[in-house]
């Protein structure tokens, strides 16, 4: 969601930019990817996103040019789809506010 300079007060148009950031991580292939990380990204993801894609799986071709391994079964790969820091920060709506000049930042975020 970006960067902001010390002292920034964020408002509802914050929260609108967020929610809909937000709303386009989840309606992407990626929210079966956030739905299935568990913690406060599955709370903020389970309004958007229904449990049966998370048991559908991922149709090959997304899995081919999207996945990661995650695992082997014997000598075959197991690949699905992963959700990177980047999108998780997006979910749980962190904000980078920089606290000393341009060096340093802290996390501000919609949810503790």
């Amino acid at each position: 969601l970006g960067y902001r300079p010390r002292g920034y007060k964020f408002d509802i148009q914050d929260y609108c930019a967020y929610d809909e950031a937000k709303h386009d991580i989840l309606s992407s292939s990626l929210g079966r990817a956030a739905l299935m990380r568990g913690g406060i990204v599955w709370r903020l993801s389970r309004g958007a996103v229904l449990p049966k894609a998370v048991t559908a799986g991922l149709p090959t071709s997304s899995v081919m040019n999207e996945g990661s391994v995650v695992g082997m079964l014997g000598s075959d790969y197991l690949a699905d789809q992963l959700l990177d820091d980047e999108g998780e920060d997006i979910i749980c709506g962190v904000y980078h506010v920089y606290t000393v000049g341009m060096e340093q930042t802290s996390e501000s975020s919609w949810w503790p």
